[in-house]
């Protein structure tokens, strides 16, 4: 998601700028927080139960071929500086996908639990989708305040922050790339990593740490595998996927947020100029 508050001023008066309306947001957003979990319990339902029963070497498996495919790839299409952003996106598509054939290939077993404990299940997906909207609809003022202050945050604790460039880029793309691309990052990109992180993983760590720590620890490795720049938003962010997940185990429901994330961070970058890095 872009950041906020970009206005006239060096890095370090931009950086104060946005921490302190994303400071602001964020006061907002967690005074909204036990609004959003009454919501998600009223509108889910009553708690779906987990059926997953794979363990840590199916985990590590995936996590290696996700790996392998991720090196493969640098080594066999364009670096970045050479490449436009729908092959970009596209590679990292293929290397979602072969990790996510290898995650659904093992929960296929049957000692596994099946397509349902992917959380690709019959039935209620509608209202779990509805209820994750509305959880993420009311988290969205503090998605946004930790979108400001991480930046500052970060280089207090002595990181660099970068900005994205892919989401800069698609204020500069049209025609055909740019809904190419657009397709890639709102609906591909979102159900292979759905698939893997809400589907695959959170449930093997939550059977063993508990719902919280599964929630979290899927978090922070979500977070960890998109860079420091954009770990504390992500990692937010994937707080209300995991909850949601957890609650409905629809795995639609997080699908649908993550992709309706990114297209409004695309719709803001495109529309606001004064979003995008100086």
């Amino acid at each position: 998601m872009p950041g906020i508050a970009l206005q006239e001023g060096g890095p370090a008066a931009l950086a104060s700028q946005g921490a302190l309306a994303g400071a602001a947001l964020l006061a907002v957003g967690l005074a909204l927080v036990p609004l959003g979990a009454l919501a998600l319990r009223r509108l889910a339902g009553p708690r779906a139960e987990p059926r997953a029963r794979w363990g840590g070497t199916d985990v590590l498996a995936t996590a290696a071929v996700y790996v392998a495919g991720a090196q493969l790839a640098q080594v066999a299409l364009p670096p970045p500086g050479d490449a436009g952003l729908a092959l970009l996106l596209a590679r990292a598509a293929a290397v979602d996908v072969a990790a996510a054939a290898l995650a659904v290939a093992l929960a296929l077993r049957p000692a596994a639990g099946g397509p349902g404990a992917l959380g690709l299940r019959r039935g209620a997906n509608a209202r779990a989708v509805a209820a994750g909207v509305a959880l993420y609809a009311l988290a969205l003022p503090a998605l946004l305040g930790l979108e400001g202050t991480w930046p500052w945050l970060l280089e207090r604790l002595g990181g660099t922050w970068k900005r994205q460039q892919a989401q800069d880029a698609f204020a500069l793309l049209e025609g055909r790339e740019l809904w190419a691309a657009a397709f890639l990052a709102v609906a591909l990109v979102p159900l292979l990593e759905e698939l893997l992180f809400r589907g695959f993983l959170q449930p093997a760590l939550v059977r063993g740490l508990g719902a919280r720590g599964g929630v979290l620890a899927t978090s922070i490795l979500f977070a960890l595998l998109h860079g420091s720049s954009a770990f504390l938003p992500l990692f937010g962010l994937s707080l209300v996927l995991g909850a949601v997940m957890l609650r409905t185990q629809r795995l639609a429901a997080p699908c649908v947020i993550h992709g309706l994330n990114n297209a409004l961070a695309i719709l803001l970058v495109r529309h606001f100029p004064e979003l995008r890095a100086p």
